[in-house]
């Protein structure tokens, strides 16, 4: 599933902005560190927000969700 179509299943809220932006930095490998410090540009005040705890939390379910992506694949040797 590309980035684009994890943007449209996001809700709305006023972070919507950020969605589509760290999606991207995750599709392209960005560590918890790259992904903390994109937040703290973009979030403002970081003290009302657990900002690195939150970087940890979107690169554990990137790396899930990618996981599954690719064990819902067909096998490209199996029969298809």
């Amino acid at each position: 599933m590309g980035s684009d179509r994890l943007a449209e299943l996001a809700p709305d809220d006023e972070y919507d902005r950020l969605v589509l932006p760290l999606l991207g930095r995750l599709y392209h490998g960005a560590d918890r560190a790259a992904i903390s410090a994109y937040l703290k540009t973009e979030v403002g005040d970081p003290s009302d927000h657990d900002i690195d705890a939150i970087a940890d939390r979107l690169v554990t379910w990137w790396a899930a969700a990618r996981t599954d992506v690719r064990d819902v694949r067909p096998d490209a040797s199996g029969p298809g």
